[in-house]
């Protein structure tokens, strides 16, 4: 069967969607989902965060179909993202949307595929509208050729790759179940300590804990410094070495597939060359909810330095492990203490090595802080282990993409196929 090119234009009706006013609160009080970007983070979707009523329809915004085709066309995810999803349950949808009902020729879950693997070239038509924001204009989307086959070939296409998200949704799924059970239990870890261990509790001020549970500055059990600052003598130094930047520290671990080197002076080495069991923590960022982030540094270089916008935590005392030091700093009661005392400028949060020593922590005896630590490596592992999997399967699905959707690989019909 010969295979067609049309315009995605030309491929069904396009609808446009909108926001119901704010102030008519009767058009916010239904039980219609109505998507905007923030929804889109799912292939299919039945639900939204906000809802409106069937009369907020004639008043702002519209309804897409059961089949249909949501896409973002404005936003600043396009930036690196072109979030595409198939409408499981009629959804109203926001002006940053272009929905796409097929018509009698097209499979919805193909075409859903065949947008997954043109992302890419997508991406390359996004501009930049008047106020900053990106913008994808719909005369480029619509002027994309779509290539594909005859309808039955399409749905026996779509049965396969459909098959594969499923896969991937349900180990996705596990992912999320897995940080919501990490999330509960170091939550009740954190406070209540082992399970049936403590008996007793007293109130202090960061919440009820254990009796014989300490309470402390952080900057009373260790070290705490900033690391070295990048200047000409530096810069004109003949000696170089590996520098850890915020860029390297990433969600509890630090991604080295780049490192800067830096030019260093006498005494560097000795004054800001990490160590093993040190917890390196960011200084600032944008996202208040991201200050701070910290990291272990587990010698996986033999020598590196690290930047002044990371702080160093480094324990001196027995009490308190580095496992627990880094473990703590992202428990609630800290948590807190660190928004609350972030400071904001020109859009930019920030702490200081003043703060980092002040935050009042919990500390258990050491073997309960081996003790929980381990709990949340055993839960890290899985994650980490349902992570690498879903990863395997979405490589296993861009490459059949990339032979099914181009024909370089043709799929054999059933015989009742039509």
């Amino acid at each position: 069967m010969i295979w067609k090119s049309e315009k995605l234009g030309a491929a069904g009706t396009w609808l446009s969607g909108g926001t119901p006013s704010k102030k008519e609160s009767a058009l916010w009080a239904g039980d219609i989902p109505w998507v905007s970007p923030k929804d889109m983070k799912r292939l299919r979707i039945r639900d939204a965060i906000d809802h409106v009523s069937v009369a907020a329809l004639k008043n702002g915004t519209q309804l897409a179909p059961i089949g249909s085709l949501l896409m973002v066309v404005r936003g600043m995810i396009l930036a690196h993202t072109f979030p595409a999803a198939l409408v499981q349950h009629p959804v109203a949808f926001n002006q940053d949307i272009k929905a796409l009902v097929p018509s009698a020729s097209f499979d919805s879950e193909f075409l859903l595929s065949w947008l997954q693997s043109k992302a890419q070239d997508v991406l390359r038509l996004v501009d930049v509208a008047n106020h900053g924001t990106k913008r994808l204009p719909s005369e480029r989307l619509f002027d994309l050729d779509l290539v594909c086959p005859p309808l039955p070939e399409q749905r026996k296409i779509a049965a396969i790759l459909s098959s594969m998200d499923d896969t991937i949704e349900a180990s996705r799924t596990v992912i999320d179940q897995l940080q919501v059970v990490k999330k509960s239990m170091m939550a009740e870890l954190l406070t209540k300590g082992l399970p049936g261990r403590h008996k007793k509790f007293k109130q202090t001020e960061i919440g009820v804990l254990p009796e014989d549970w300490v309470v402390a500055k952080l900057g009373d059990l260790a070290d705490i410094a900033y690391g070295l600052t990048v200047n000409g003598q530096r810069r004109n130094s003949a000696t170089h070495l590996p520098y850890l930047t915020v860029a390297n520290l990433q969600d509890d671990q630090f991604d080295l597939a780049e490192v800067k080197q830096i030019g260093v002076l006498d005494g560097d080495e000795e004054r800001y060359a990490v160590r093993q069991g040190d917890v390196l923590l960011v200084e600032g960022n944008a996202n208040i909810e991201r200050l701070g982030r910290a990291a272990i540094w587990t010698g996986q270089l033999p020598l590196a330095l690290h930047q002044n916008h990371l702080i160093r935590v480094r324990v001196g005392q027995a009490a308190l492990t580095p496992a627990w030091a880094h473990l703590v700093l992202g428990a609630c009661a800290v948590r807190e203490q660190i928004e609350s005392h972030a400071k904001t400028s020109s859009g930019l949060n920030t702490i200081n090595s003043t703060v980092v020593a002040g935050l009042t922590v919990a500390v258990p005896s050491p073997e309960e802080q081996v003790a929980i630590c381990d709990i949340r490596g055993g839960i890290q592992a899985r994650l980490m282990a349902e992570s690498v999997s879903m990863i395997a399967l979405r490589a296993v699905k861009s490459a059949l993409m990339s032979v099914l959707l181009t024909g370089e690989v043709r799929v054999q019909l059933d015989e009742d196929a039509t």
